[in-house]
């Protein structure tokens, strides 16, 4: 009998708990369940509750997701000319930071930001952060050891084992997760960053050999791929995590594991977009813009003669050599950009020489880019000691 009334009592406590864990999910500040029938399933044997098979939380890249694409490049350290590719783990933090603090409103542009820019300047600041924050460089240093390839299956099978079970546990919670990709050989993308929004184990029996390894579902929001809910899968045959679908180009992007990140939320700032501006895209040729002393000025004309002086528009930083700078030069209320007449570039200072091979001159207003002066060469122009000076007319 005392054993009988024990297990009434666990089945209550089982039961009681199912209630519990299923009236948190329906709230609104938990995730969003896509329960089935087998979610619910309990075993009686050893007093097992199933877990959720599948899960999403309330992200949605369509709505909760930066609208440009990851587009950046970046002198990382310009005075070695050290440069990088992209600010995916600086989007996703920044995304993650709206959605936590859903008051401040999501920017909306679908164009990236420039340089020199506060948003820019944000998803600048997230991504060094993302790299840091709670031990994330060793993980990515962890992945590092692998010399000639030797623990590809063993970091293609965590992938499917203890942080499986992590993730779950987190979208579960409605928490989406930032992830790292870590790249492989020269078939895969690089390393990479993206948010974990909601999973689907199918029909996996824990063993990583098995071929229902092959049923798992993790859906994603890529700031490569704005506005799409990304699915990535193991691809067995390969030791490698994949997206079921290619990108425009037909390539499926590929890596070879994933890892959780560490993330906590910040404040994100409040933007407020200049509702007209003109961006600048300005690409150095084989003689860089040295910056300190030797610095980039625009002045921009109108057509009622008004001119529009920006300086430093490099920050005093230097460009180097084959690179590209967007350059954002908000416009003052009555200007249009289509007011616009004439563009002129001014280097101040020491006398350097800079080639600039071409310039790029887009027009914004009420959130819409219109392309309005392109000119290219190689060298377009030579500035130097002695020519300090360059009109651009439309």
């Amino acid at each position: 009998m005392r054993a009988v009334a024990v297990l009434s009592r666990l089945t209550s406590s089982l039961l009681i708990a199912l209630v519990i864990g299923l009236a948190g999910a329906a709230t609104p500040a938990i995730a969003t369940p896509l329960i089935t029938q087998r979610d619910l399933q309990i075993d009686l044997g050893p007093y097992r509750l199933a877990r959720r098979t599948a899960n999403r939380t309330r992200f949605d890249p369509a709505v909760h997701g930066f609208r440009f694409a990851n587009t950046f490049t970046n002198n990382f350290i310009p005075e070695v000319d050290w440069r990088t590719r992209g600010l995916c783990g600086g989007m996703v933090f920044a995304a993650l930071d709206y959605f936590h603090h859903s008051h401040i409103p999501l920017p909306t542009q679908d164009y990236a930001p420039a340089d020199g820019t506060q948003l820019r300047d944000y998803i600048y600041a997230r991504q060094t952060h993302s790299f840091i924050a709670g031990g994330n460089f060793v993980r990515w240093a962890e992945y590092g050891v692998n010399p000639f390839g030797a623990r590809n299956a063993e970091f293609y099978r965590w992938g499917l084992e203890g942080r499986l079970d992590e993730l779950r546990r987190e979208i579960d919670a409605g928490r989406p997760v930032a992830i790292g990709l870590k790249g492989c050989d020269e078939s895969c993308q690089g390393d990479h960053q993206v948010l974990a929004i909601g999973y689907d184990v199918g029909g996996y029996n824990g063993d990583p050999s098995s071929s229902s390894a092959q049923t798992i579902r993790i859906y994603i929001y890529d700031p490569n791929f704005p506005g799409q809910t990304m699915t990535m899968t193991p691809y067995m045959a390969a030791s490698a995590w994949w997206y079921t679908r290619p990108d425009s180009e037909g390539v499926r992007h590929r890596w070879r594991s994933w890892f959780i990140q560490a993330y906590s939320p910040a404040p994100p700032p409040h933007i407020t977009q200049a509702p007209r501006e003109l961006i600048l895209r300005i690409g150095t040729g084989g003689d860089d813009l040295r910056g300190t002393h030797d610095n980039l000025n625009i002045l921009v004309t109108t057509r009622t003669g008004q001119i529009l002086t920006f300086t430093n528009v490099n920050r005093s930083h230097p460009w180097v050599n084959d690179s590209s700078q967007d350059v954002s030069l908000p416009l003052p209320e009555g200007v249009l950009p289509q007011d616009v007449r004439s563009v002129r570039f001014q280097i101040g200072g020491g006398g350097d020489n800079w080639n600039l091979d071409s310039v790029r001159i887009y027009g914004v207003e009420g959130g819409s880019l219109r392309l309005y002066f392109v000119a290219e060469g190689a060298p377009l122009v030579r500035f130097t000691g002695e020519h300090r000076e360059e009109r651009f007319v439309f």
